[in-house]
């Protein structure tokens, strides 16, 4: 497989001979079957992203970079025009919660969250405890946390799994090749967030994230039933690895702290013209020159291409 220059061997989706050995749990019976399949379809879920104002960073060019620079201050009064608007139209001080929009020049991204007012400070004098633990159980006097000598005294008990996405997807895999794959890297870099450039014969619907989570997925799964009908083209291993990347170097700049998030909302226009492109639709969806560069873009104005 590493000495392959195209994806699966061939580069088309049904290339080599091996074939998919997977087990599958039902919810209800708790049952387990094993099955052999030729191409095997991931629909995963996420609920994790980081919101932005949109900007366009990947593979841009210097048109939109200079056409960017000059939106900067635009873009910062919008997110401070969306945080006054938060706090006048809610009742967010009353519950001692207030927005707060930091702004970025050098990311060109709006990050936005809320918490409740001197929330850090509370942190400090221990009114609000975060701790690690591999386990834990409650008691009369609250919660007993592993490795902790006395009970905690609370009231309230947030319980944050720290879900990880990309290592749930990689113990799917008996394989420590594919596993290796998907672990090497955070977030997941695969090629136009569908196909991993080094796994044959798997695709990944719904890992990453956009203003439209729904929208997005059924825009890649048109991309993928084009695939596999054999109406588009894969490029060789390193391309599909370079684009891959690009992706994946966006996410990390865009979403600081967050890069293990797989969100690309403020690029998601960009990334629909992309597949449109490569399945042959035009990109441009909105009928005349005024409407396509005013009138936002939405899951809607790419409805039609299913019934296509």
């Amino acid at each position: 497989m590493e000495s392959w220059d195209l994806w699966g061997g061939t580069g088309k989706p049904f290339g080599s001979k091996g074939k998919w050995h997977i087990k599958v749990q039902h919810t209800k019976t708790c049952s387990i079957e094993e099955y052999h399949a030729e191409f095997v379809i991931l629909c995963i879920g996420q609920f994790s992203g980081v919101p932005n104002i949109p900007e366009f960073s990947p593979d841009e060019g210097p048109k939109y970079s200079r056409a960017r620079q000059c939106t900067d201050t635009q873009r910062w009064g919008i997110s401070k025009f969306m945080e006054s608007y938060l706090k006048w139209t809610l009742p967010l001080k009353k519950y001692g919660m207030l927005p707060k929009f930091s702004f970025d020049e050098h990311m060109s991204s709006c990050q936005i969250a809320m918490l409740p007012e001197n929330f850090f400070d509370k942190v400090e004098e221990g009114s609000i405890i975060i701790k690690n633990s591999q386990s834990f159980r409650f008691c009369r006097e609250g919660l007993i946390i592993e490795g902790e000598a006395q009970p905690l005294e609370t009231d309230i008990v947030i319980f944050a799994t720290g879900f990880k996405g990309y290592e749930k997807l990689a113990n799917i895999f008996e394989s420590s090749v594919f596993q290796d794959c998907l672990k090497a890297t955070a977030p997941l870099l695969l090629y136009r967030q569908i196909l991993h450039p080094r796994i044959p014969q798997l695709a990944i619907i719904g890992y990453n994230e956009s203003f439209s989570t729904l929208g997005n997925s059924e825009l890649k799964s048109l991309w993928l039933a084009n695939f596999l009908d054999g109406n588009l083209e894969l490029p060789c291993v390193k391309s599909m690895e370079k684009e891959a990347k690009m992706w994946g170097d966006h996410i990390k700049q865009v979403t600081g702290r967050y890069f293990k998030r797989a969100c690309i909302s403020n690029a998601n226009i960009w990334y629909n013209d992309q597949l449109c492109k490569d399945m042959g639709y035009n990109p441009r969806r909105k009928n005349g020159f005024l409407r396509d560069l005013f009138i936002p873009y939405a899951p809607t104005d790419y409805a039609d291409l299913t019934t296509k």
